[in-house]
């Protein structure tokens, strides 16, 4: 088993240029995004690849959730492992009082 532990934080200067118009839909927001899953463990596939794929309600993560200036809660969370420098992470928050899908491609450290 591994423990999977993953912080992504938003780019500032994508996120300024994304808000910098008045009317843009998140112009109020101060930060870009943060999406965080703690202390989820999973079974190791073969080569040390991760075997994740579709993780709802994960009662065995400690926490998880996108903050963008208030929590929201996350569900239906899809993480695949592209390559071994590259994950793909996806699914729905609960933001604003609306349910939104979010969609992470990232590098990995």
């Amino acid at each position: 088993m591994l423990e999977l532990n993953i912080d992504i934080h938003g780019d500032d200067d994508v996120f300024m240029r994304l808000t910098e118009p008045e009317d843009a839909e998140w112009s109020w927001a101060l930060y870009p995004p943060a999406f965080f899953l703690h202390g989820l463990r999973i079974p190791e596939g073969q080569g040390g690849a991760l075997a994740i794929g579709m993780l709802d309600t994960h009662p065995e993560a400690e926490e998880s959730g996108i903050y963008m200036m208030e929590y929201g809660d996350v569900s239906a969370v899809n993480i695949i492992e592209l390559s071994a420098r590259r994950l793909l992470v996806s699914g729905m928050v609960d933001l604003c009082g609306k349910r939104l899908p979010f969609h992470i491609d990232m590098p990995r450290a």
